[in-house]
């Protein structure tokens, strides 16, 4: 995974997608791997904001 905000081309490390059923609901979940302390906030908000509004069927 690559930083869209930054200029070179450092790793920002990396993201995993788990999708689990929960009844009849799906839950998934993010998680970060290598991820320099100073870029959670920003990268929780990126996740956030790309998945508001996803359905899974």
């Amino acid at each position: 995974m690559r930083d869209p905000a930054a200029r070179g081309s450092a790793d920002a490390g990396v993201v995993a997608f788990a999708a689990d059923r929960a009844g009849e609901r799906t839950r998934l979940t993010v998680t970060h791997e290598k991820l320099p302390a100073e870029g959670v906030e920003a990268w929780k908000a990126h996740w956030a904001e790309g998945l508001r509004g996803v359905e899974f069927s």
